[in-house]
């Protein structure tokens, strides 16, 4: 059986700061989820696409947090 929860953090990216949930099972981080409406405003404000944002936010809190998983 697997314990699982979750904590935010606050990422610092080329496009500005986005939180991030990051997924933890057994203590340990597994995965990461850029938050909708930080990548959203982002977005709209930069004029680029919402995916962009979103997959740079991620891949910046994998490299923080050290998650392999990509």
């Amino acid at each position: 059986r697997y314990e699982s929860g979750r904590k935010i953090i606050t990422v610092k990216t080329k496009l500005g700061d986005i939180k991030v949930k990051a997924k933890l099972v057994n203590d340990k981080i597994i995965n990461v989820y850029p938050e909708y409406e930080d990548c959203k405003r982002i977005a709209t404000d930069k004029n680029i696409p919402l995916q962009q944002v979103f997959d740079i936010a991620q891949i910046k809190a994998k490299e923080i947090l050290g998650v392999n998983h990509f």
